[in-house]
């Protein structure tokens, strides 16, 4: 494969190697697109052919970026340092870019908090790592990573015409805006509305996990603004928000931010399930959605545990424990008019909203894992469950199992293997709490 030409790239170069891929009109080994793939090609690659390895999008002009613009990288993106630069790996588009130590050490400095004349000094202290060749050299390196969904720029102040944001997505600052910062461990989303009764709902969500201000990286920068009779939420990864109502205007932020979570911390095994915690150790409540994991949590809580997770449970294999992510509990409750043999999944939310104190707030080990099931036409009851079924059970329930692989099968039937399993039947109106307590003491 040859090299993109040097005018190109600027002051540094890219070199982009396309998926390898099989296919009916490719050799194992040999570059195979469609012609959907194709039409979103680059031209001036020459890569595997014409039209091979760049995805393309609006381009930055290097005067649209500012000293006080704040460049975050793509946190889908994994870098992997080499003599003479890096290779980054988009885990989303699997495709992986050759780039110069300049560019790689500006792409490690693009946090999300840092504005780009503070990198720029960062980088210049760097004996080791070659200076830009101009003054917009480092603008040019910006814009040339920015183009290629490496990084994302956005801006905190409005601009003096009323524009918006460089990058492919706007930001909605100024005036009335609020910026919450949801925190998870050395990670944050900032989420910035101008929209009151979003910013209730969104509180509302994250109410255990919105902090201060602090050094978390930054992995993605959120924007909500009332649109019609709905609410329109951005991103710098998106061109723009779809106006929705405010109900999945906050079910589609709370997507972003767990996956945002999910793809800074791969180290971890994240599980489709709920945890609760009490006197040290912790249960968890695994399976599909309209199973009952949440209602399961939520009477739990009122039973006096702690929460640690609802829907979404991060398992770290190398403590063997669960790290909390305390979004708030809601979770679908019958009433006396609802039929039996409705499901649980069409039924509206209840939120179970919970003081600081009842808050997990320590990773914590778990000794039981339940896997609850609705059933209407069968007696509620709580049995054994043996382990090899329970471990296939948390292996489906897997979120990232494709990027553990074999360690995820390794790792859940381990955990498998070490703590009681039980299958919990119940028809909507059970006191689940009541169910589980003889078999939890």
């Amino acid at each position: 494969m040859g090299l993109l030409p040097a005018s190109f790239w600027g002051p540094f170069r890219v070199d982009v190697f396309p998926p390898v891929r099989s296919g009916p009109s490719g050799a194992a080994g040999t570059p195979h697109f469609t012609g959907e793939e194709n039409a979103g090609r680059h031209a001036s690659c020459q890569l595997g052919g014409p039209q091979a390895g760049i995805k393309t999008q609006k381009a930055l002009n290097d005067d649209m970026i500012r000293d006080e613009d704040i460049p975050l990288r793509n946190p889908s993106v994994e870098a992997h340092r080499v003599t003479g630069g890096a290779v980054l790996h988009d885990l989303g588009r699997d495709q992986v870019f050759a780039v110069t130590a300049l560019a790689r050490e500006v792409w490690e400095h693009c946090d999300g908090n840092t504005p780009l004349q503070k990198i720029d000094r960062r980088v210049s202290d760097r004996a080791d790592i070659p200076s830009p060749t101009s003054p917009d050299g480092l603008r040019q390196v910006v814009s040339h990573l920015s183009d290629q969904d490496l990084l994302f720029v956005h801006r905190p102040d409005p601009t003096a015409d009323g524009g918006t944001a460089v990058g492919r997505g706007d930001q909605a600052d100024g005036p009335g805006a609020t910026t919450l910062n949801v925190v998870f461990g050395s990670h944050q989303v900032k989420v910035k509305t101008t929209a009151p009764r979003f910013e209730r709902a969104v509180r509302r969500l994250f109410h255990g996990l919105i902090g201060r201000e602090t050094g978390a990286e930054t992995v993605d920068v959120l924007t909500a603004e009332e649109a019609g009779d709905g609410v329109s939420v951005r991103s710098p990864q998106a061109r723009g928000g779809e106006a929705r109502p405010l109900t999945a205007a906050v079910q589609r932020l709370k997507r972003t931010v767990l996956l945002r979570f999910m793809e800074a911390r791969r180290d971890l095994i994240w599980l489709h399930a709920g945890a609760a915690a009490r006197n040290g150790t912790a249960v968890l409540v695994a399976g599909p959605s309209g199973g009952g994991k949440s209602t399961t949590i939520a009477d739990l809580c009122r039973s006096g545990w702690t929460h640690v997770s609802d829907d979404l449970t991060p398992y770290d294999p190398d403590t063997g424990r669960v790290v909390p992510l305390p979004v708030t509990i809601a979770y679908r409750q019958s009433g006396e008019k609802q039929s039996l043999e409705e499901e649980p999944s069409g039924l509206p939310k209840t939120h179970v909203d919970l003081e600081a104190g009842r808050l997990q707030d320590a990773p914590v080990r778990p000794e039981a894992v339940f896997f609850p099931a609705f059933e209407a036409d069968r007696p509620a009851g709580v049995e054994e469950q043996a382990a090899p079924e329970a471990a296939v059970s948390l292996v489906e329930s897997c979120q990232n199992a494709s990027r553990h692989q074999g360690e995820t099968v390794r790792e859940l039937s381990r955990l498998a293997g070490r703590v009681s399993s039980f299958r919990l039947r119940h028809d909507g109106q059970t006191d689940i709490g009541g169910l589980l307590a003889p078999v939890l003491g």
